[in-house]
């Protein structure tokens, strides 16, 4: 079979294990094993297609004897993750076709994954971008892809290597590449997934080198200083590193590097509102520096920047919640603690002693510490201070 197939141009090469031979075959970029001789059960009355362009998967599922347990000669080859055909006892056309394209059935089976659809030709010289993401035939639908999987894994390989330092096992490669090439996935969800699992989360890289990996992994290159010094800045501010990967999905540099595996970048959904704008996450996380004296919590951080997102509160009012806040009212803070507060949140400075013997005539003179607040708030130094973080 191996000398047949490659005398037509279809690439097949020979698989054995310590009792048996069968083949991988290559058809339209999808890799798939064909064995002829389980398929011929010598009955002359019936022909199975048990064993015609299935993946690894399903073959040894069928092999009780581990026949198809290759040998170790045989480590490097393609890895067959798809079933074009389902049929057992009788043959059906890996393809169907419509007025316009001609579709080759990447795979048919649900119990491995998605339904795909590849596209191997066009007809009336339609262009293949052209073509649907998603078909029905006979009622049932399926997605449509135009890649490779072969190149899909290389592509999410090579995202293993560069995030986890290490090759991709056989089970994580085929879950990513089945989505990748059903559109259940994007190529930024891919790279969100993996650098949001535990296993990178247990490598314990610092924020400067969790940044400098995905330059490597998005942009196909080191980072340039300023780049990471701010990506950087909104890491300690309390973004994720979705908001880097969505920022990263939207560049002509990740595009082309996905460009080359056959797949498009796609994007990334951000859910949390600290992720959604750099400026409003600073802001909210100076005032969790300066009025608290800590670093922002995840939930209120969230929390106070989905106020400021809504527009429900000005910034002045943000931070007026931050000082009369449960946490500093109990901290019961003497009138020049709570006017060094002030000077720190809304000057960004140590007080002077001319300013500080003032605002504290004013509280000894019956001034509330509300009004003192707003004497602060509306000074030019907040305005400016706002204004830097173009608020």
């Amino acid at each position: 079979m191996t000398i047949l197939c490659n005398a037509v141009g279809i690439e097949c090469i020979t698989l054995t294990s310590a009792n048996h031979a069968w083949n991988n075959i290559n058809l339209h970029g999808n890799w798939y094993l064909v064995d002829v001789t389980w398929d011929d059960d010598d009955n002359s009355d019936s022909v199975i297609y048990l064993f015609y362009n299935k993946s690894n998967e399903t073959i040894q599922s069928l092999d009780e004897d581990d026949s198809h347990a290759t040998e170790g000669m045989w480590s490097s080859s393609p890895n067959c993750m798809f079933d074009s055909n389902l049929y057992v006892y009788s043959y059906a056309p890996s393809y169907v076709a419509d007025d316009r394209y001609v579709y080759f059935f990447v795979n048919d089976n649900d119990e491995i994954g998605p339904s795909i659809l590849k596209i191997v030709d066009t007809l009336n010289g339609a262009s293949v971008t052209d073509a649907p993401k998603k078909i029905s035939i006979s009622g049932y639908p399926y997605a449509v892809t135009t890649a490779s999987s072969i190149d899909v894994q290389q592509f999410v390989d090579r995202l293993y290597r560069i995030l986890l330092n290490r090759s991709a096992e056989l089970g994580g490669i085929s879950a990513w590449t089945m989505n990748l090439m059903a559109s259940e996935s994007t190529s930024a969800e891919i790279v969100y997934g993996i650098m949001f699992s535990d296993e990178f989360k247990n490598r314990g890289l610092s924020y400067a080198d969790g940044i400098e990996c995905l330059y490597q992994a998005m942009l196909g290159r080191g980072s340039d200083e300023a780049g990471k010094n701010a990506w950087l800045q909104n890491m300690n501010n309390g973004m994720t590193y979705t908001s880097l990967i969505n920022g990263f999905a939207g560049s002509q540099e990740f595009s082309n590097i996905c460009a080359e595996y056959g797949i498009s970048a796609g994007d990334m959904e951000i859910t949390e509102p600290r992720d959604m704008n750099s400026d409003v996450t600073a802001f909210v996380a100076r005032c969790y520096r300066e009025a608290l004296l800590r670093e922002a919590d995840e939930d209120g951080l969230n929390s106070w920047c989905t106020v400021m997102l809504s527009g429900e509160e000005s910034p002045k009012e943000i931070a007026k919640g931050f000082v009369f806040s449960p946490e500093v009212v109990d901290s019961n803070l003497s009138d020049g603690d709570f006017i060094k507060l002030l000077y720190r949140l809304c000057m960004g400075r140590e007080y002077d002693e001319v300013g500080f013997n003032g605002w504290s005539e004013v509280l000894a003179n019956g001034g509330t510490r509300e009004e003192v607040f707003w004497g602060f708030a509306d000074s030019p130094e907040f305005e400016e201070i706002i204004a830097g973080f173009g608020l």
